[in-house]
């Protein structure tokens, strides 16, 4: 099996756990907006963001130094079972203490969200951890169903909780925490997990290794979160809950483009981390950047030419403001994702305080343009704050990583996609129905020439899969 197959073939198995559950959640945008008010989803929003970054400080990134040692000691169970053993049991003290303290606090100001915020941070750290250690084994099913397992369910309890029994802003936050639950359960069975962990071969080499690949991460993993949810807790400080309802829907269209980037992001980390030492590396390297650049380039700006037939479908008449802002965010999300790539280089290269040091030039960027633009631009300086954002980070990614390995990106490609992009843009913010056919006709036919090279390779691997079974 070639590279390029592998990598295609694990994302195809990552995918369909990822992409059937987060396709079937973004269509609940529908349900959400026709049901939860502004001020609801606002609420909904918020929780999720604060958790996200509990989450980041309860697992202190283990989650990404088990996956890379995993991969790293592959053939070697003694030390698979002492990563796992550490990682595990570390940040299982971690969230009982967290869970102690944070119950206690937030009791005494009276936060009445305290049992599912606590919960949701705590059962979603744990969670983190274990459904990269099948990801780290190599068994990718594990992961792509569990994944799988936890959003269907999620979308299944919030049908029940919010749409049959009007739980409201309690139900969503059940629905989440119960599906964590279930596919934490899940992974646990599959793998037998109590057979990996043993306080007996707890290592503190093993932890000390772990901590100087993760503890890095965990300032470049905030700056991730500054970037996203700093735009949230401005809105809600000068525009108002409802503001944030808002943005939060815009951002669900941006959310279902960065799923998929995501989606080969994780194989991506994981055949760079394997290639690392090949003769041909640079270029593998060089064919899977040109080709994934490519593809995400036409895939999101063919988003954006089809938002406007999509959108009254999609938005309950309390968020029509989102049109505006959702083009925006998209190519913030094109320029994160392709930051993305760069970052799994240093991943795999271990050069995790680099990455860090990218990111947090970017958070303070993308802080910084907000706050100084929200009062005058409202909603329009959270989106453009996350454009310049990423679009640095990008920029000083790419020229560092030169040192490690040559990226070469056409510039004659990269002329004439931005010439499309503004083509696109004029279209969608003209909202003229004829135009916007015109131009959808136009982008097809480009993006497909653009991606030749790409269909190709998921044709010949079909072939193959396809001759094997006869």
């Amino acid at each position: 099996m070639t590279k390029e197959t592998k990598l295609l073939k694990n994302t195809a198995i990552i995918g369909i756990g990822n992409i059937c559950t987060k396709c079937i959640s973004f269509f609940m945008l529908p349900l959400y907006t026709s049901i939860l008010t502004t001020v609801q989803y606002g609420t909904v929003d918020l929780i999720a963001t604060y958790s996200s970054l509990l989450m980041i400080i309860l697992t202190l990134q283990f989650e990404q130094g088990v996956f890379r040692y995993l991969v790293e000691f592959r053939e070697d169970e003694t030390k698979q079972k002492e990563y796992i053993s550490v990682a595990i049991l570390t940040v299982i003290i971690i969230t009982i203490v967290f869970s102690i303290i944070g119950s206690v606090i937030l009791s005494v100001v009276g936060y009445k969200y305290t049992i599912f915020f606590i919960g949701t941070s705590s059962i979603g750290a744990i969670n983190a951890v274990f459904l990269q250690i099948p990801r780290g084994l190599g068994n990718n099913a594990v992961y792509a169903f569990g994944s799988l397992l936890s959003g269907s369910t999620n979308v299944l309890l919030n049908v029940l909780f919010v749409a049959i029994l009007h739980y409201g802003v309690n139900g969503v936050l059940i629905a989440s925490l119960l599906s964590l639950c279930i596919c934490l359960i899940y992974v646990c069975i599959r793998l037998k997990l109590w057979q990996w962990v043993k306080r007996s071969i707890f290592s503190m080499e093993c932890l000390k290794k772990l901590l100087r690949y993760s503890l890095p991460l965990v300032p470049y993993t905030l700056c991730w979160w500054i970037i996203s949810a700093s735009d949230r807790m401005l809105i809600s400080r000068f525009l108002g809950t409802s503001f944030n309802g808002i943005y939060a829907a815009a951002y669900k269209f941006p959310s279902l483009f960065s799923m998929v980037t995501n989606i080969f992001q994780l194989s991506w980390t994981e055949s760079a981390s394997e290639n690392i030492n090949d003769d041909n590396r640079d270029e593998f390297y060089n064919n899977v950047f040109n080709k994934t650049i490519r593809f995400y380039s036409s895939a999101n700006m063919g988003i954006i030419c089809l938002m406007p037939f999509l959108f009254n479908f999609l938005i309950g008449d309390a968020f029509k403001d989102t049109y505006y802002y959702i083009p925006i965010l998209l190519c913030a999300a094109l320029f994160h994702s392709i930051a993305a790539l760069y970052g799994s280089l240093y991943f795999a290269f271990k050069e995790t305080k680099k990455i860090s040091t990218t990111t947090m030039l970017a958070a303070a960027i993308n802080f910084i343009v907000n706050f100084a633009l929200i009062q005058f631009v409202g909603l329009y300086a959270a989106a453009g704050s996350s454009l310049i954002a990423y679009f640095i980070i990008t920029i000083i990614r790419h020229y560092d990583i030169q040192s490690m390995v040559k990226i070469i990106i056409s510039r004659k490609y990269i002329i004439i996609e931005c010439f499309m992009y503004l083509i696109v843009l004029f279209s969608y913010y003209l909202m003229n129905w004829v135009i916007e056919i015109v131009v959808l006709a136009i982008i097809i036919p480009y993006c497909c020439i653009q991606n030749k090279d790409f269909f190709s390779s998921i044709f010949k691997m079909s072939q193959k899969v396809f001759m094997r079974k006869n």
